[in-house]
């Protein structure tokens, strides 16, 4: 009878270590991610007109407003998220906070954000090495953020 109550328990044990192991590793994003700047600053380069980052005044204005600008993510443990953005450009100080919810699945992070105005935008990124990048569209200029874990 011990011999069966073992067998039991060890064939129970194991039908569960799959199970334990896919929640470990859905929850590995969570932590504290902030804006890789010199990344920022290299995309939005890429996003201008040749002759335009031959101009001082236009080169002079992108790395004031990379320098004025801070973004983190949270990513927390039970699944929420917090987003705080905050730009310093020219002596105008603008904050965005967010919050939404977020998961994990295989190499992509998925993210639902809802924003202080109630709208809410659902974004699928690829997550690798602690680190993702967003696509948004800013003023018609499609702006690349990518966010490392701190």
């Amino acid at each position: 009878m011990k011999r069966s109550s073992w067998s039991v328990l060890a064939v129970l044990s194991l039908s569960l270590l799959p199970c334990c192991a896919g929640a470990a590793g859905a929850a590995g994003a969570e932590g504290l991610y902030e804006l890789d700047r010199p990344a920022f600053q290299d995309a939005m380069l890429a996003n201008m007109p040749a002759e335009a980052r031959n101009e001082k005044m236009a080169m002079d204005m992108i790395e004031s407003m990379v320098k004025g600008m801070s973004a983190v993510i949270e990513l927390k443990v039970d699944g929420t998220a917090n987003f705080d953005m905050k730009t310093d450009m020219m002596g105008r100080v603008s904050e965005q906070k967010a919050t939404g919810t977020w998961k994990l699945e295989g190499g992509n992070l998925s993210m639902v954000i809802k924003h202080q105005d109630g709208q809410e935008e659902a974004k699928t990124v690829p997550y690798s090495n602690g680190s993702f990048s967003i696509e948004a569209d800013q003023i018609g200029m499609k702006m690349k953020m990518t966010f490392k874990r701190k």
